[in-house]
Parts: C-alpha cells; sequence; structure tokens
C-alpha cells in the first residue's frame, strides 16, 4: 500500500511543492543577494517585524553553505515526508493543518524571542502523522510493512527524531549558546520547536484519525486516491503564498 501511495502520480501534492518552491525562493534569493537577509527569515533576538517573522519557516541557514546544506536537507524531506501526508490527508485538510503549524511556529518564536528559522518544525510535525498513516497502512493491510518504501520512511522518520534533537543541543540555531548554558538549557531551548512538532502532530493524528482509515481504505481497494473539489481549488490558493512571500519585501 505504501509503495502505490508513494507512487501514484494520478494525484499530485501541489501544495507540498508550492511550500517547497517557497523555500527554494526566499533561500535561494537571500543567496544572490544577502541584503535580502534583512527582510526575510530571523537571525537577531527580537525587534523582528512581524512580516519578517512570518517569512522564517521559508528562509534557512546562515552563511552559503549551511543555506545550501539545511534547505537541500528540507527539499529531501518535501519528498519523503510532506508528499505521503498531503495524499492521505487531501490538500484542503494538509493546507489547514500547515497553516496551524506555521501560525504556532510564528508565536512561539516570539515569545521566546528565539533566532534561526527554516521549515524543519513544520517537516516534523507532518513526520509524527506520516508515522501514524505507516501504522494504519500495516493495521488494513499486513503486507505494507514488506515493503521498500515502508521501511525507508519508518528509518527516515527514525533518524529525524533521533539525530536531530540531539544535533540541535550543539548547533545553536534557535538560541544563544554561552560558556554559561547548561547541558539540561541546551537540551530545552535546542528543542523547543521539536516539542512543538509532537504536540502539532499528536493533534493531527487525533483531529485527523478518521478521515486517514478512510483515505487509506480507498486506496487498498482502489488502488489510488481521489482530490476532491474544494482540493482543486486549495491547490490554486495556495499561489497566494508566494505572492505574500514577494509583497513582504514592499511591505516591510
Amino acid at each position: 500500500m505504501i509503495n502505490e501511495l508513494t507512487a501514484d502520480n494520478n494525484l499530485r501534492p501541489r501544495a507540498t511543492y508550492i511550500l517547497a518552491f517557497c523555500c527554494v525562493m526566499i533561500t535561494g534569493g537571500t543567496l544572490m543577494f544577502p541584503l535580502l537577509e534583512s527582510t526575510y527569515g530571523a537571525g537577531n533576538f527580537g525587534g523582528i517585524p512581524i512580516l519578517s517573522r512570518l517569512t522564517v519557516p521559508f528562509q534557512h541557514g546562515f552563511g552559503f553553505t549551511p543555506k545550501v546544506v539545511h534547505l537541500s536537507i528540507m527539499l529531501v524531506l518535501f519528498g519523503l515526508i510532506s508528499r505521503p501526508v498531503e495524499k492521505v490527508l487531501g490538500t484542503t485538510r494538509f493546507v489547514l493543518f500547515t497553516g496551524v503549524c506555521w501560525l504556532f511556529y510564528v508565536v512561539v518564536h516570539r515569545v521566546f524571542e528565539m533566532q534561526g528559522h527554516g521549515f524543519h518544525p513544520i517537516i516534523w510535525s507532518y513526520s509524527i502523522i506520516l508515522w501514524y498513516i505507516l501504522g494504519e497502512a500495516k493495521y488494513i493491510k499486513t503486507r505494507s510493512s514488506f515493503q521498500e518504501n515502508y521501511r525507508l520512511l519508518r528509518l527516515v522518520i527514525s533518524l529525524m527524531w533521533v539525530v536531530a534533537p540531539v544535533m540541535m543541543m550543539f548547533i545553536p540555531l534557535h538560541f544563544s549558546n554561552t560558556a554559561e548554558t547548561s547541558l539540561a538549557e541546551s537540551l530545552w531551548l535546542g528543542n523547543i520547536f521539536h516539542i512543538l512538532a509532537l504536540l502539532l502532530g499528536v493533534a493531527g493524528i487525533l483531529f485527523f484519525k478518521p478521515i486517514i482509515r478512510k483515505r487509506l481504505l480507498l486506496l487498498a481497494r482502489k488502488k489510488k486516491l481521489e482530490n476532491s473539489k474544494y482540493d482543486k481549488k486549495v491547490s490554486f490558493a495556495c499561489i497566494l503564498i508566494p505572492i505574500f512571500l514577494l509583497t513582504v519585501f514592499f511591505l516591510r
């Protein structure tokens, strides 16, 4: 079932593609024109204009190499994690969930006066839902657990939640690390957004649980999923996201 889900080209996760494009547009733009860093993302504590703070998911890294590495990892995870989640939830629900994650991300970023940026808190929220989808797929169709993409996705999600929390203790992306910062403080401050992602992912499971089961049963019977009429309209509406990001430059 999971192989069919990841290989189904009849259902294109357009919202995922647009979000990935936005990340490339903003991060690539600041690579070519460094002065744009004062408009997009958040490299300093506090004092960030609200419009700039709204762009934090789409800016990645500091400096050429970190930007390229961070963005490249996110693009891979868009393909592995975001695509199947959008297909199962449907574009409308996926965009709704993404909007909620985006809002909480920005609010927490402001409340704790964090620095740093990137789409990773939202991708990590998707991964919690995808883990549940994999479990449901195995329950509905036992042979799913023997498919190569099932094992690949389980491995990727496991690595995401084992490697990243440890790494963020020593790479102060979202906080200022000093000699006085204890290991416990580094663990907490470095993983605020992973904790947020976990909570939002669990909330997403509880909210979308019936539709996930329904859509997976449909996939098991028909071997494909289809968009609703609302999904198609929302897909086109997502074009407003890159338009908004471009408008920020003129409104700031």
